[in-house]
């Protein structure tokens, strides 16, 4: 009975994904269309490349937030989960990978609130990590002052041991040991990544320059922020996309940063969709359930 439960539950998350996703695009085609005609078949695949690159490292993260709960095991074991959880995104509200991530926990013998403070801490070193690169590099972007200071405080303060420590607690209902070593290696995973992300919207900006680079990173970092802040939008559909126009609108005009922002939207939905039908073919080859690493105590 279990196991039908499971399975039904499992295609009633991939039907909600699918709609999700499709709605999210329903109205996006010719502006699609106009955009990708601007750019080169060359472009395209390069920026596709490096966006799938960035979020496949994100696996790292995830795997150093399991860690910090003594939940960690073999890649092979525990990322994969993360990137079919990850789909949850594309479903209206702030909970559905949350709430994957706990059942994906559950069937590996975790218990279900470990994996979603997990799910919460990645998510705060992302956030926190693009904002404090923002914070850093930013005075040499066209972003305005105000925006790289803020993000310089969001981004100290997201990434504090203490401060993850608290909300690890908190959520899983257990010790979470989060240290110094976790933050600098998420920090350092996720630098990595928003580079790669830079670097991806450069190419798809024809043009761009050195000062260009660093903006279309930094604006993104912080359009990202919006949107997670918003987490009723799937995948923070129109909040991340009209925060990126606005930040990136003084360098490239409205017009090329509108095309910009519906180009990288697609090639992270693509890449989310490649990610997670690879994980899920990996789990069921696997078949691992139980973790790796010791026990954890949910007493």
């Amino acid at each position: 009975m279990r196991g039908r439960l499971w399975n039904v539950l499992r295609w009633a998350f991939v039907v909600a994904v699918v709609v999700g996703a499709w709605w999210s695009w329903r109205d996006s085609g010719e502006e699609l269309e106009r955009a990708l005609g601007r750019l080169s078949l060359g472009a395209v695949a390069v920026g596709a490349v490096l966006v799938l690159l960035g979020l496949a490292l994100s696996g790292l993260v995830w795997r150093t937030a399991l860690a910090s709960f003594a939940a960690d095991g073999p890649a092979r074991e525990v990322v994969p989960p993360f990137f079919v959880a990850q789909l949850g995104k594309y479903i209206p509200g702030s909970v559905w990978t949350f709430a994957v991530q706990g059942a994906l926990g559950a069937r590996r013998g975790l218990p279900p609130r470990v994996p979603v403070a997990a799910a919460v801490l990645f998510l705060g070193v992302h956030v926190a990590s693009g904002l404090l690169l923002t914070g850093v590099v930013g005075w040499w972007t066209e972003l305005p002052a105000w925006v790289v200071a803020a993000s310089l405080v969001v981004g100290l303060v997201g990434l504090v041991p203490a401060v993850h420590r608290l909300v690890g607690r908190r959520v899983a209902g257990v010790p979470c040991d989060w240290g110094l070593g976790h933050s600098l290696r998420g920090a350092l995973v996720m630098t990595v990544l928003w580079s790669l992300y830079a670097v991806a919207l450069t190419a798809l900006a024809p043009g761009s320059g050195a000062t260009a680079l660093l903006t279309l990173g930094c604006a993104f970092a912080v359009a990202h922020a919006v949107g997670v802040a918003v987490p009723i939008a799937p995948a923070g559909l129109g909040a991340r996309e009209a925060a990126f126009i606005v930040l990136v609108a003084p360098v490239l005009g409205a017009g090329p940063a509108g095309a910009l922002a519906v180009v990288f939207r697609l090639l992270h939905t693509v890449a989310d969709f490649l990610l997670a039908g690879v994980s899920s073919l990996l789990m069921r080859a696997s078949g691992a359930r139980q973790p790796s690493g010791p026990p954890v105590d949910d007493h």
